[in-house]
């Protein structure tokens, strides 16, 4: 493993075969290895280097109590999956996302564990496959609906109604079109693909935006734009805490976003000293909204001239888009404002960063 990098080892899954009936479970080899656990759900992760030693080495295990020991037979509790692991870090699976987040906040790299072997052949699909689906389905030729399939394949496998709203898959030129839903063009190399696709669960609807690069690998251009967008997202984040003010919020995501439009020779001081403050000279690259309120509908009723509040969820989605050069990016989560501190992320599982798609599509 490189420094600074965690790796995530998955049990098997159990298989159907017919009715309510399944195969015997048999655990996967490494996570068995590596810890002793010989139970379904369980996910361990090694971070050797982590700066927080309770998550150098991390066990989840599906959370248990009398009823289900009953009908399924006893399962691990936390002293007894310590005692077979001799790992002093156990988690319930439930905490599986929200630790997970905060340990890659520390990491560069993230692996996962792939069959390596020469004579591997599996068609069914591991756990370990679920992590990575679009990122590796993705490649030159692909068409636009396809990836919609995947997509809602993956949604309602877990459970989601299905999409939240129609969704975005737009390569190449497409995303510059802010409502694109034809999703039926190929993806071409060296094109980008803009994702504004989400689930809904249990009548909740979620909203989410991201762009990857079709080839694998952004060029030199993309990448600048691309990490610009990230940037003011980070900042624009930051911003959403008790007290703020929607309308003085987004007067100040568009000063950040004028900044990194300077820093690409897309706006020039001219273009910014005569602007209409009625429309700012960013808005010819980034002309929609940066956050809206989100719950039951996807673009929630909020009433916007009054203070932020905890507990209020907002999207944060920035974009840049250059029908010129071919391509446009947004990237966009959904947040929790806290009463204090960072609002809580709740797609910070989501791969965002550059480098780390990158990693992930070449891996």
């Amino acid at each position: 493993m490189r420094s600074n990098s965690l790796a995530v080892f998955n049990s098997n899954d159990i298989y159907p075969i017919g009715a309510d009936s399944t195969m015997p479970f048999e655990q996967h080899r490494d996570i068995f290895y590596l810890s002793g656990v010989d139970q379904e759900e369980s996910v361990l992760i090694l971070f050797p280097d982590c700066p927080n030693p309770d998550f150098r080495e991390v066990l989840f295990v599906t959370e248990t109590n009398d009823h289900i020991a009953v009908w399924e037979g006893e399962k691990l509790t936390k002293e007894a999956a310590f005692k077979t692991s001799g790992i002093s870090t156990v988690y319930w699976l439930q905490d599986l996302e929200k630790i997970l987040f905060e340990m890659t906040t520390y990491c560069d790299t993230f692996y996962i564990n792939t069959n390596e072997h020469y004579r591997a052949s599996a068609e069914t699909e591991t756990r370990e496959n679920r992590f990575r689906r679009i990122l590796n389905f993705v490649k030159p030729g692909v068409w636009e609906y396809e990836i919609e399939a995947e997509l809602i394949h993956e949604f309602i496998r877990n459970r989601s109604k299905g999409f939240a709203y129609t969704p975005i898959i737009a390569s190449g030129n497409n995303a510059n079109v802010l409502h694109y839903v034809e999703n039926n063009q190929q993806c071409k190399e060296g094109d980008l693909i803009l994702f504004d696709i989400a689930a809904e669960y249990a009548n909740y609807k979620s909203d989410l935006s991201r762009t990857i690069p079709v080839s694998g690998r952004f060029t030199d251009r993309q990448k600048a734009v691309y990490n610009a967008v990230n940037h003011v997202k980070k900042e624009a984040t930051n911003m959403l805490l008790p007290g703020t003010i929607w309308k003085e919020y987004h007067k100040e995501v568009g000063n950040i976003m004028t900044s990194e439009l300077l820093k690409l020779g897309l706006l020039d001081k001219a273009d910014v000293q005569n602007q209409d403050p009625k429309w700012p000279a960013y808005k010819k690259y980034f002309m929609h909204g940066t956050s809206h309120n989100i719950g039951l509908d996807t673009h929630d009723y909020g009433l916007l001239h009054e203070p932020m509040k905890a507990n209020m969820v907002f999207t944060v989605e920035p974009g840049i888009y250059l029908p010129k050069e071919g391509f446009g990016i947004r990237l966009e989560d959904d947040v929790v404002v806290q009463e204090k501190g960072t609002p809580f992320n709740l797609m910070g599982n989501i791969p965002i960063e550059a480098d780390e798609i990158e990693e992930l599509m070449n891996r």
